[in-house]
């Protein structure tokens, strides 16, 4: 697309009044909630998709910082600060394409797939300085994240795709440069993954919470920056065990999907239970829980991620438990009659 082909494109006229309406009802719902980022996370996904204008790569509505260099953004860097930002560092696809709009620079830098998520880096410049980047009650709890107000979608299929946890994570490096990875879960797809693919993305707006102050509507960036990415996939970087085991209360598990960055594990149960009814608990091969970081449950099976943070799982035992226990020392000396399913996991086979 030339400068030409940008011009014929018709902004609709309320663009900005569609992205305050998104801002105005976050803020609104985050005082409602008194939960910080509730709003923004919410709204931010579910408005996203009637903000449709997708521009191709490397072409903002206006350039302002033409002279901003493509920087490269090292995952090794992001992988710092930032859990399971993805590990094999040597699969990732090089993009370093930047896009300016209204004083803010994003640079998408690199994407990798590794058979279950897909990692694309973003570095956000901005000619204002960034506020909220600590909170002002407690100057050691550190922001580390921004909230995308977006348009995603993959050349393959019309599924929608959102950001892991609604947000891309990293840090501030200063008052005017952010650097981050969003990743999105691609496991439920319907459409196989093809061997190459692109990650389209229109960004409308950026947020920044303020973590002091439930009552403020936090940092918002509004703009219009417009990326289509290539993409290629290393399926050998995903280890794929069958297991199909389940006992007799429907309960048990499908497979587990091993990566260098994280295990995902696919659970079966019947369709009248419910979450709380059979609650998962992952133990490593020294008996110690290992924290699930997401666990989404649909009709008959379920998807739980476990982020490794470069840590090595060689077993895992995986548990079905009728209540919630708390407690190290309460869950080693649990009663067996809660414990509703138990299965021990060779990784390495």
């Amino acid at each position: 697309m030339n400068k030409k082909d940008l011009d014929k494109i018709n902004l609709p006229n309320d663009l900005d009044d569609v992205i305050d309406e998104a801002i105005n009802m976050a803020h609104e719902d985050k005082k409602k909630n008194k939960i910080k980022g509730k709003g923004y996370k919410k709204v931010f996904k579910t408005i996203a998709a009637s903000v449709a204008i997708v521009i191709t790569l490397g072409i903002g509505t206006t350039t302002l910082a033409q002279g901003i260099s493509n920087i490269k953004i090292m995952f090794e860097e992001i992988h710092d600060n930032i859990k399971g930002s993805g590990s094999s560092l040597k699969y990732e696809t090089e993009i370093n394409k930047t896009v300016s709009n209204n004083g803010i620079g994003i640079t998408i830098s690199e994407a990798i797939y590794d058979g279950q998520s897909l990692y694309i880096t973003y570095k956000v410049e901005s000619k204002d300085a960034f506020k909220y980047i600590k909170d002002d009650k407690f100057p050691n709890v550190v922001n580390n994240q921004m909230l995308p107000l977006a348009d995603i979608k993959l050349s393959f299929t019309d599924e929608k795709i959102i950001e892991r946890n609604g947000r891309i994570e990293g840090k501030f490096i200063d008052d005017h440069t952010f650097i981050g990875v969003g990743q999105y879960d691609l496991i439920d797809l319907k459409k196989p993954i093809p061997n190459e693919f692109e990650f389209i993305t229109t960004i409308n707006a950026l947020a920044i919470e303020n973590m002091s102050s439930s009552d403020d509507e936090g940092q918002v960036f509004k703009g219009n920056w417009g990326f289509k990415i290539p993409v290629k996939v290393e399926k050998s970087l995903t280890k794929e065990i069958d297991i199909n085991d389940v006992n007799e209360r429907g309960l048990g598990i499908n497979k587990i999907y091993n990566t260098p960055s994280e295990i995902k594990i696919i659970t079966k149960h019947t369709k009248d239970m419910e979450i709380m009814s059979c609650m998962l608990y992952v133990f490593d091969e020294n008996g110690k829980m290992i924290l699930i970081e997401s666990d989404k449950w649909y009709d008959d099976y379920s998807v739980a991620t476990i982020i490794k943070d470069d840590r090595d799982f060689h077993k895992i035992r995986v548990e079905f438990w009728s209540e919630v226990v708390k407690g190290d020392e309460e869950r080693a000396n649990v009663d067996k009659d809660i414990i509703m399913y138990s299965k021990e996991i060779n990784l390495d086979n």
